[in-house]
């Protein structure tokens, strides 16, 4: 086989070896990174699939939500008659 025009028997600067350990430490860390995320995103009740995100709902105890919209209720009904 000929050599190609131009090209000569000279390697990269940096070594092959060292090229492919820095794309599998970045590769390494840039997973590392993504499951920090999902891990804290879960924490918050968001949780990834493969349809898309999923929000939860903090719970709510049936008594608590009755007084607020009691609350609320109370507090229009009296501005409404207030004019």
């Amino acid at each position: 086989m000929g050599r190609l025009p131009g090209k000569t028997d000279q390697s990269c600067p940096v070594g092959q070896g060292a090229l492919i350990h820095a794309l599998i430490q970045i590769f390494l860390y840039s997973n590392e990174l993504a499951e920090r995320g999902v891990k804290k995103m879960e924490k918050k009740n968001v949780v990834f699939t493969k349809d898309g995100a999923k929000v939860g709902v903090k719970e709510v105890s049936t008594e608590s939500y009755t007084d607020k919209t009691q609350r609320a209720f109370v507090k229009t009904w009296n501005t409404a008659q207030e004019r």
